[in-house]
């Protein structure tokens, strides 16, 4: 799997209006319903909080990767937000949380859904990816940016559902 075939530009959010945890996964999960998601977007805020308060997916330098596995998606979904103020998000530096890289997986996937996480994980651990993304002054730089930072991050390489199996 390539981390790029994630990237939809549809699914990008500069400057995101939420000032809670809670509000940033009801935002970004609202974007992702109402691009193509059969889940009703109340279940998958659900799925999230409940992911959050179980350990929290801030990373540390204002970074967070809210995620869960879902029925009824054929392949990963990630929907990027930045914040201009940044939001408490439980970071263990914590440091307010302001880029949201949110991935959501299909439920009978977990091997493919660490994968993806693992990459995604990896790129928001470069402060100069981050700084990069959180530059971004549009939804559509935000998703350039992305591309072109997956690709010099982790080139071409592909694996397949199946590799996981």
């Amino acid at each position: 799997m390539k981390l790029s075939t994630l990237v939809d530009q549809r699914l990008m959010k500069v400057n995101l209006r939420a000032t809670t945890a809670a509000g940033v996964l009801d935002e970004l999960s609202r974007l992702v319903c109402a691009r193509h998601f059969p889940l009703e977007c109340a279940e998958l805020v659900r799925r999230l909080v409940e992911r959050e308060q179980a350990e929290s997916t801030g990373l540390g330098g204002g970074v967070a990767v809210p995620h869960c596995r879902v029925p009824g998606i054929a392949r990963p979904v990630l929907c990027v937000g930045t914040s201009r103020a940044g939001v408490d998000f439980a970071a263990p530096d914590r440091a307010p949380v302001r880029l949201f890289l949110l991935l959501i997986s299909p439920e009978g996937e977990p091997g493919l859904h660490l994968q993806a996480l693992s990459q995604l994980t990896a790129l928001a651990q470069d402060p100069d990816v981050v700084s990069r993304l959180l530059a971004a002054r549009s939804d559509l730089e935000l998703f350039h940016l992305l591309r072109t930072e997956q690709t010099d991050h982790f080139g071409y390489a592909s694996l397949s559902p199946e590799e996981f199996a």
